[in-house]
């Protein structure tokens, strides 16, 4: 109770991940609607998502990202002496 009114916690809604059935099918994927400037910039927006996750770029941004990824592959280790 907090200066005479009752405090109420709302229930906050399930997440969904990626695996639950239907999950990434639920998304728009008409990527036509986009123009390639719009597309480039969701891509450099979420390029990380394209590292680390099971997630396949846009075709017109995949050659980026598979450049940075062996660009990333052959980058030297540091060691605790750097």
């Amino acid at each position: 109770e907090v200066a005479g009114h009752v405090h109420q916690q709302k229930e906050l809604p399930q997440s969904r991940k990626a695996d639950d059935e239907g999950a990434k099918d639920s998304f728009p994927r008409d990527q036509s609607l986009l123009s390639e400037e719009t597309i480039h910039k969701i891509c450099e927006f979420v390029i990380l998502d394209y590292y680390f996750f099971d997630f396949e770029p846009p075709a017109s941004c995949r050659e980026q990202v598979q450049s940075d990824m062996l660009e990333i592959r052959e980058m030297p280790l540091l060691t605790e002496e750097e």
